[in-house]
């Protein structure tokens, strides 16, 4: 320290800088400089332990104070949240500096380091004092901070309130969410997750965007705003996608949850389901859309709207298409101008607003008048529409119904039709039965009035010439039968392939005959017509009798008749006859007066007939329809007053040839008589089986006769031998004759059989046994006679051959 005096008194002016490094040299040599100094442990060389004792409690406490600032400096770094930060770091620089200057102090004991010493020790009494003074400053504020138990009561409290918080927020009763800056989800409420379907655990810490069908692409535009304060979510419309896929509508409002500086950390949102209310909105809109174009796209229906007064506010493409106007036209108009004058006069628009007003709808059909004057038959409803309690107008529907109605005219018409059809069924079943038991009655008068005419011989002209009148009524009420079941369908017909242009040549004299010479007949024949099915003589049988009904309806005037032939396709017939298919038509077409509608309707009626009282039977049309329905085919009538009638047969058609038939061969005058052959009759009419047997005994015939079938087949199994069996087709009991038939021949196959009818139809579809022949009753002498000889003749079991 002198020497330093020394110096300073010793500075020239302009040499100050070299002194001050003079002065810095010698404070630092003398605080560095150990010469001239002892050494500390000069002083407990004579002293071991106590040597040792400095020596190790000095290292401890070194070590020790260099390890606590590391420990506290790396705490302060990771806990940058610790209080009182500047306090910390003095006790670290005076932890640090206690510890060097134990390791000083431990220095000294060989070196003599003392002015080192003296510096760091100087250094630790400010930094020491200066924690002394901050401290004693700190402590009252260290003193108010919470003890252990406290922070522990407050930790506990602070988890009650959270776990307060999140049951609250948990069982909410909207659907809540929590979002982070980032948008990441950080709690849902119970309800958020039923609404959407998910766990809690799927859902935490995803984002938000994950569950909505944009991706998130709208909240993230507008999060970062939000939590900038700079925009809001209140009602903001989000679509979600629940779990199952199914897109919800929502609503959002959202608000932001602070830190205690008033930072915003996390966003709060509510969602309000609004699915349901949202589809029922575009369902709505969509059913007004579609109900608009249902009304614009409408055509067949005028759809359109009236105030209270009547006046049309609207007008749809329909109304326009059915009446005429157009919307410019017809708008602001009274809707009276579609009614007629008639309807006008009565009052019957104002009629049907007051029912629609008094009971909510009027309905009602009648004619209607479009814009060009033309009149149209419509179906009419008015609707009253309510707004309030009160009618504020009408909904008028208006449908052009005119085809209907012509429609359902027609197909009354073809019911009547119908109806006819089935009373010509009917009256044609009636009309087979009745003449199948007249055909009995008529086989036993014409057998006894035969055997009568015989016996009596030329002993009793008068007698005999009786009878022969007796049988030529009989043959006459033969006819009338034969014509009946043809009616009834119920005659047995021999269809062939015939050329019915052939078969109207080969009549052509006969229908020029039946005529006369005031009639002309002609003939029109379709090249390709094409051959039909039928019976030829019921076919011409048929055009016979129309020659007649022409001849007679012309009564005695000119006239044509023509007879014309085409092919032609042919749809069902109501009564379902005949079916789809190729027909040929033959019509026969005169210039006569027509028939009246009521006549035309009941011409094919068995016994209706409009000529005089024995000018005719009514059976002839009853006769064609039974022919021509029993063909397969039907017959067509059109006829109307002055206009003369057309009756057309459709027969089928076939592609074969016809071919002539040939004439049958002439029998003998005289039948030939049997040679005592036996003939057993199964008949169950005693009268019929009377006659007959009778017949066949003067025939000489040997007669075994039986009541049924049943009582016939068991003579035969009980071994009565019979040559020829004569059996009626419909009796009583468990077998008919077909059945007898096939029974027998299938027992005796040798045994010849002849059945007879006087309903051939009853066969209908039930083919023959074979070998077995079959006549029609009334059966004359000669037919039984030839009809018994064939039958034995095909056994080759006549006497004498």
């Amino acid at each position: 320290m002198r020497r330093l005096d020394s110096l300073s008194g010793q500075v020239r002016p302009g040499q100050e800088h070299w002194t001050a490094a003079l002065v810095i040299s010698d404070l630092a040599r003398w605080l560095l400089d150990p010469s001239g100094l002892t050494l500390h442990g000069v002083w407990l060389a004579g002293e071991p332990r106590l040597f040792w004792t400095h020596l190790l409690a000095n290292s401890a406490i070194g070590l020790a104070c260099f390890s606590i600032p590391l420990t506290l400096t790396i705490i302060a770094r990771r806990r940058r949240d610790l209080a009182f930060r500047p306090i910390f770091w003095l006790l670290v620089a005076f932890v640090l500096l206690c510890g060097i200057g134990q390791w000083l102090d431990l220095l000294t004991l060989w070196v003599p380091a003392y002015g080192t010493e003296a510096v760091v020790k100087a250094l630790t009494a400010i930094v020491s004092v200066g924690a002394a003074v901050a401290l004693w400053r700190l402590m009252p504020k260290a003193l108010a901070l919470p003890s252990l138990t406290q922070m522990r009561e407050a930790n506990v409290a602070l988890r009650e309130s959270e776990a307060r918080h999140r049951a609250n927020f948990a069982g909410a009763p909207v659907p809540l969410h929590v979002l982070d800056p980032d948008g990441r989800i950080v709690e849902v409420s119970d309800r958020w997750l039923d609404l959407l379907g998910y766990a809690r655990d799927e859902v935490i810490g995803r984002a938000a965007g994950d569950f909505q069908e944009d991706g998130g692409a709208a909240t993230r535009a507008i999060l970062g705003a939000v939590f900038a304060e700079e925009a809001e979510l209140r009602d903001t419309p989000r679509r979600l996608i629940r779990r199952d896929g199914v897109v919800l509508d929502v609503l959002v409002s959202s608000r932001l949850e602070r830190a205690p500086d008033g930072t915003p950390t996390h966003l709060i949102s509510a969602l309000a389901d609004v699915t349901a209310h949202k589809r029922a909105e575009e369902a709505q809109r969509e059913s007004d859309r579609r109900f608009r174009m249902l009304v614009q796209g409408v055509t067949d229906y005028a759809i359109y709207m009236l105030d209270r007064g009547g006046v049309v506010t609207n007008w749809n493409p329909g109304a326009q298409r059915i009446k005429g106007y157009g919307a410019s036209e017809i708008v602001g108009e009274h809707f009276s101008r579609f009614y007629t004058e008639e309807d006008r006069k009565e009052g019957l628009p104002q009629r049907a607003l007051a029912t629609a007003a008094g009971v909510g709808r009027f309905e009602d059909e009648g004619w209607r008048v479009r814009k060009d004057g033309s009149r149209f038959w419509a179906s009419v409803v008015i609707d009253a529409i309510h707004e309030g309690g009160e009618i504020v107008g009408f909904a008028k529907v208006t449908r052009d119904i005119s085809e209907r109605r012509e429609a359902q005219r027609a197909l009354d018409a073809a019911r009547e039709q119908l109806a006819q059809a089935q009373k010509m069924e009917a009256v044609g079943q009636l009309t087979g039965g009745v003449a199948h038991d007249f055909n009995n009655v008529l086989q036993a008068v014409t057998g006894n009035l035969e055997l009568i005419r015989r016996r009596v011989g030329d002993e009793r002209p008068d007698v005999t010439r009786l009878a022969a009148n007796a049988l030529d009524a009989a043959g006459k009420a033969a006819g009338l039968t034969s014509q009946l079941l043809a009616f009834a369908r119920r005659q047995r017909l021999d269809p062939q392939v015939l050329d019915p242009l052939e078969v109207i040549e080969d009549m052509r004299g006969l229908l020029l005959r039946t005529l006369g010479e005031r009639i002309a007949l002609h003939v029109e024949a379709e090249p390709g017509a094409g051959a039909c099915l039928a019976d030829r003589n019921q076919l011409e049988s048929a055009l016979l009798n129309l020659a007649i009904n022409a001849r007679d309806a012309l009564a005695g005037a000119s006239g044509n008749l023509t007879v014309s032939i085409r092919a032609e396709r042919v749809a069902a017939a109501p009564e379902g006859l005949p079916s789809d298919g190729d027909f040929v038509r033959i019509a026969v077409r005169d210039d006569g007066p027509g028939m009246p509608e009521e006549v035309r309707r009941r011409a094919f009626e068995p016994f209706f007939t409009t000529k005089a009282p024995g000018k005719g039977t009514g059976l002839g049309l009853a006769q064609i329809h039974g022919f021509a329905h029993q063909s397969g085919g039907t017959v067509l009538i059109e006829s109307a007053p002055g206009r003369g009638t057309e009756i057309a047969i459709l027969l089928p058609g076939t592609a074969s040839a016809g071919q002539r038939a040939e004439p049958p061969s002439s029998a003998s005058a005289e039948p030939e008589a049997g040679f005592g052959e036996t003939v057993l009759i199964v008949e169950d009419d005693a009268l019929v089986r009377s006659a007959l047997a009778e017949t066949l005994r003067d025939l000489r015939y040997r007669v075994i006769e039986a009541a049924d079938a049943d009582a016939a087949l068991a003579m035969l199994e009980y071994g009565i031998a019979a040559d020829v069996v004569l059996s009626d087709v419909m009796m009583p009991g468990g077998m008919d004759g077909v059945e007898f038939a096939t029974i027998a021949r299938g027992r005796f196959p040798a045994l010849p059989m002849v059945l007879l009818t006087g309903q051939a139809g009853a066969l209908a579809g039930r083919p023959l046994p074979r070998g077995v022949a079959l006549l029609r009753k009334p059966l004359a002498r000669g037919a039984i006679a030839v009809a018994v000889r064939r039958a034995l003749a095909e056994t080759g079991e006549v006497a004498g051959t």
